[in-house]
């Protein structure tokens, strides 16, 4: 089985792509233009009545099906949009497209059948929008990025026992240069102990033999000749005097194979697993590579090079930052086993012993040593993600989470060179503001409902033109925003500040997808206790484009949040300024006005620091 792609516009108008199914043998990858016309095909045994295309968060039905004796056709044909232009399945993506089709038969029972991805190319234009936002996350940081990122989707806060690659790379640093200080002592007074070794030396008559000694003579006799002096000889046998040229005598000597030195070694050893490790993750994250950098077509742009570059913007730093820490290591290595060579290293955690503790440089060692099997591991998620981004509308989403991120962190907490963003927060009037990625809200009857104290309400849904009851054990039976401000007071209903972000133009923002999330999220989100309103506000964010004002309301200005009645739950549109100038765009003072919806108190020339969690 595979899926047909018929193009219908632009220079290769007339070409056919066939993507098969994921698994089977593939055939060498495809590439379209995000502006090309295209119709798909796909042709299956009769048995199956419909089928839908799941691109991204897309659904599209069929829109003609052919049925035949032994197959049926299904076909998704190009629309006519309202300005009498043709609609382009892949307009605003970028990246790879996973084309999925979902057929059902005559029984209801569904399938869904997977094809090999498809690159698309953006135009000029796209391509700019995700050099900007790339560019914008690139500026954040190491430390921003992972304090965001850790909102959980069941809440705030960070990670247990987690800390930023960076972080951990700082901590591998910090502990080289104090091990490279500690060395210099160590190195001129090691541990060791004075151990008798046997070597062959020429004799000089003079050397006391003991038992040893004799045995060794006994089975090298081509050392031993017969002597007349007796002050010469080593020893007398039938009254005859005998000296030998060379004889095995026991040598005291220093050896430094030994506990509190094996330790030393291992602690290296570890470093430099550690630091190899963090290069590895470094760079494997993100590898990303067009199959086509040398048939990108004039005026367009492919996805992974800008990611790449990205990555490079990002991690270059830390990446050249790890290389010198692994060469610091290494020379540490080499000098250990030149001056305080050892047989085998400790690899697991030291135990302090009376030697070590008497000596200030061996002292030193162990505890550093002992504090580093109590540090928390890398989380990599943060460039996991964001790396393995691989459209517009995905990047979209992060861009615009950050975006919220660091402004609402610049409302609430204006004290200046603040090197974190936080995710949790508290204003004077001991309201709890948590900021929340993709929240999952299920369905009441739902197994996993218990997750949160807010149930997704709905109970019908349309399909196929008609009414009916919606199933709350599927694995769809829940909803998704972007992205929830939760405001939290013991006294007082919670409440919700819902905004979810499109990659859309400024029209479609306000037509199409305010009225879809509006019953989604403002009319089936509630609290499972009470039957209040929950969601005070329902934004939808978009690139503001060309057009001249950012911010669009559902309501007179007198009742938009702008106005002196404000009602709620309002709605309204945003769009953001995606390049540097950020400041053509009106999101700082949309949330301000948004939380203050929402009762939070807003500090308006509080210098201090509010209470962070």
């Amino acid at each position: 089985m595979h899926l047909e792609l018929h193009i219908k516009s632009g220079s290769r108008s007339g070409e056919v792509i066939r993507l098969n199914e994921v698994g089977f043998q593939l055939e060498p990858s495809s590439w379209v233009k995000e502006n090309e016309v295209i119709e798909l095909l796909l042709s299956v045994p009769a048995k199956f009545q419909s089928a839908i295309l799941n691109l991204y968060d897309h659904q599209v039905p069929a829109t003609y099906v052919d049925f035949g004796e032994d197959h049926t056709n299904f076909i998704w044909k190009p629309q006519r949009l309202k300005n009498r232009s043709i609609d382009c399945l892949f307009i605003n993506y970028f990246g790879l497209a996973e084309l999925a089709v979902e057929l059902e038969d005559e029984e209801g029972s569904k399938v869904i059948k997977n094809f090999a991805p498809l690159e698309i190319f953006a135009s000029k234009l796209n391509a700019k929008n995700v050099e900007d936002m790339l560019s914008y996350l690139a500026t954040l940081g190491d430390e921003q990025l992972h304090s965001l990122f850790q909102t959980t989707k069941h809440g705030a806060g960070f990670k247990e026992g987690s800390t930023s690659p960076n972080g951990s790379l700082e901590r591998l640093e910090h502990t080289i240069d104090k091990l490279s200080f500690l060395f210099q002592s160590l190195f001129s007074k090691p541990i060791t102990k004075l151990l008798p070794e046997h070597r062959v030396l020429q004799a000089s008559g003079e050397e006391d033999l003991d038992d040893s000694a004799l045995g060794w003579l006994l089975d090298n006799l081509s050392v031993v000749e017969e002597v007349d002096d007796i002050d010469r000889a080593h020893f007398e046998f039938n009254d005859r005097m005998y000296k030998a040229h060379s004889v095995q005598v026991p040598v005291l000597k220093e050896n430094s194979n030994l506990y509190e030195n094996q330790v030393i070694h291992g602690f290296i050893v570890t470093l430099l697993n550690e630091a190899d490790k963090q290069l590895t993750n470094y760079n494997r994250t993100g590898s990303l590579k067009s199959t086509f950098s040398e048939e990108i077509p004039e005026g367009y742009s492919s996805f992974f090079t800008q990611v790449n570059r990205f990555k490079k913007e990002l991690l270059g730093n830390q990446i050249t930052r790890c290389l010198r820490a692994i060469d610091r290591l290494k020379f540490l290595k080499h000098s250990l086993d030149a001056s305080i060579p050892v047989t085998n290293y400790v690899l697991d955690r030291p135990i302090l012993t009376q030697k070590a503790e008497a000596q200030q440089s061996y002292r030193g060692v162990f505890i550093e040593y002992i504090n580093w099997f109590e540090r928390s591991c890398p989380d990599w998620s943060v460039y996991q993600n964001l790396l393995a981004i691989k459209s517009i509308p995905t990047l979209f989403e992060s861009y615009t989470y950050y975006r919220i991120g660091e402004s609402l962190n610049s409302i609430l907490n204006p004290t200046k060179g603040q090197k974190s963003i936080n995710s949790l927060m508290h204003d004077i009037d001991g309201n709890e503001i948590s900021l929340v990625r993709e929240p999952t809200y299920w369905m009441p009857k739902n197994s996993r409902s218990n997750e949160s104290s807010y149930i997704n309400s709905e109970g019908k849904v349309l399909r196929k033109g008609k009414v009916t009851i919606r199933s709350s054990q599927h694995k769809y039976s829940h909803r998704c925003p972007d992205i929830v401000i939760e405001v939290r007071n013991e006294n007082k209903p919670s409440k919700l500040i819902v905004l979810d972000a499109k990659y859309t133009y400024p029209t479609l923002a306000f037509s199409k997808y305010l009225p879809e999330c509006t019953m989604k999220y403002v009319h089936g989100i509630h609290n499972r206790s009470n039957k209040n309103s929950l969601v005070c506000s329902m934004t939808i964010i978009h690139p503001m484009g060309d057009a001249e004002r950012s911010f669009q309301s559902f309501h007179t200005f007198d009742y938009s949040i702008e106005g002196s009645m404000p009602v709620s739950p309002s709605l309204q549109t945003l769009g953001l300024q995606l390049s540097f100038s950020q400041d053509a765009d009106c999101l700082r003072e949309t949330l301000k006005l948004l939380l203050k919806q929402a009762g939070v108190a807003i500090p308006e020339n509080l210098q201090l620091p509010l209470f962070i969690s």
